[in-house]
């Protein structure tokens, strides 16, 4: 699995506590899905969603976006799930009070521990509040009196979905992906991780050769819907009442590993793709 070298984003503000970076990702080398991180801000604490190969750089500058010249501390690392851990690692390295946050079943790079697991006690579609997050060991309460989890242990990539009360945002990893949306094959829509701002040529396009599948991971599509609920196993009982307890929180915008944001609207579009059918 290949980032660009060196690793240039796309940085932008989303809400007034939340920066995201988008950046180049190939499987291979041969299937462009992009990568994402945010930077999260409550009070003076900041918690790293899903990490991006660590660079000063594109760090600093999304912190700078972010917090300007406040004094802030990084206290919480979540890891999306198993496949989304390599960079974790060096994030705990430069920032080692922080705390990794991850699910029972992520192994991150050698010599590298997770501080905080997600047990399978929690993966049957319970909502983690306050007293539960306080329960499994986070400590900081900027975390635990502004965010929601929800562990989807039969998701095949054991996914951590996380709840930002406070930008009504929900962020995923590998339960919906939003590449392949209308104009992005002829070249009208951009994706944001393939764009200019993250150093892709303007003429590049996402969707040719092994990248051909891609234009079908959206909402939408047909091939897509199945592709998406073949990974969170939707015909497992644990899924089905892990898809209701999200469905049920109170999110405006999605912030997902792969494809653009979906910046409204993003409760309906999750339920029409999951809950529908349920």
């Amino acid at each position: 699995m290949v980032y660009p070298s060196p690793l240039k984003a796309s940085i932008r503000k989303i809400a007034d506590n939340v920066v995201i970076a988008s950046c180049p990702f190939s499987i291979f080398e041969s299937v462009h899905v992009g990568a994402r991180m945010a930077l999260i801000k409550h009070g003076k604490d900041i918690t790293i969603w899903s990490p991006l190969k660590y660079s000063e750089a594109v760090f600093q500058q999304a912190l700078q976006l972010l917090a300007g010249d406040e004094k802030v501390n990084i206290t919480n690392i979540v890891v999306v799930n198993v496949k989304h851990c390599m960079a974790a690692g060096e994030y705990k390295k430069v920032f080692p009070d922080a705390k990794i946050i991850a699910s029972q079943a992520t192994k991150l790079a050698e010599g590298v521990e997770v501080d905080v697991k997600v047990t399978y006690k929690w993966g049957a579609g319970k909502l983690l509040g306050k007293q539960e997050l306080t329960e499994i060991g986070i400590t900081s309460s900027s975390f635990t009196d502004n965010f929601q989890l929800v562990y989807m242990d039969k998701h095949k990539n054991r996914e951590l979905i996380l709840h930002d009360t406070t930008s009504k945002t929900l962020f995923v990893g590998d339960t919906l992906f939003n590449l392949g949306i209308p104009g992005t094959t002829t070249g009208e829509v951009k994706l944001e991780q393939f764009s200019e701002e993250a150093g892709v040529p303007g003429k590049f396009f996402p969707h040719s050769g092994w990248s051909f599948l891609t234009r079908y991971l959206q909402p939408e599509s047909r091939v897509g819907k199945y592709i998406m609920k073949d990974l969170v196993q939707i015909k497992t009982e644990e899924s089905k009442l892990a898809l209701k307890t999200i469905g049920d929180l109170d999110f405006d915008r999605i912030v997902m590993c792969h494809g653009n944001v979906i910046d409204k609207d993003g409760k309906a579009v999750f339920n029409k793709l999951f809950n529908s059918s349920l």
